[in-house]
């Protein structure tokens, strides 16, 4: 679930509480409400991106993408939706320092390649 889905005033009144009230320290965990309202193939484009792929061209991280039968486009947009990504003017993917470091915390870490991070780079980079 995430806060644009959101229509209810009730229920943005009890996230901006939830947020209000959790410590600075916690920010990480106020960062990660976006990201557990990510789908599964738009999780994977997130941490790809987290973990490899700041300052890289859009269109040749699609690409990769799009080898792996996923739909880069859709999750693409919706990460620059939820504000989790930016996609610059020269085409480069980009975002915040505290949501890279985010991402990067949220690996899974029992089931993380040698490399870390998403699974699309990571697949790729097994074959």
């Amino acid at each position: 679930m995430y806060l644009s889905d959101k229509i209810d005033r009730d229920e943005w009144k009890d996230y901006l509480d939830m947020l209000q009230q959790t410590p600075e320290q916690d920010i990480q965990k106020c960062l990660q409400i976006s990201y557990d309202g990510l789908y599964g193939v738009e999780k994977e484009i997130f941490l790809d991106i987290a973990c490899f792929f700041i300052g890289h061209d859009q269109v040749q991280a699609s690409v990769m993408w799009e080898s792996l039968n996923w739909q880069p486009r859709s999750a693409i947009k919706a990460l620059q939706k939820k504000s989790l990504i930016t996609v610059r003017d020269d085409g480069k993917l980009d975002m915040h320092d505290l949501i890279r470091d985010m991402g990067r915390d949220v690996v899974p870490k029992p089931n993380h390649t040698n490399l870390g991070c998403g699974a699309g780079y990571a697949q790729l980079s097994t074959h």
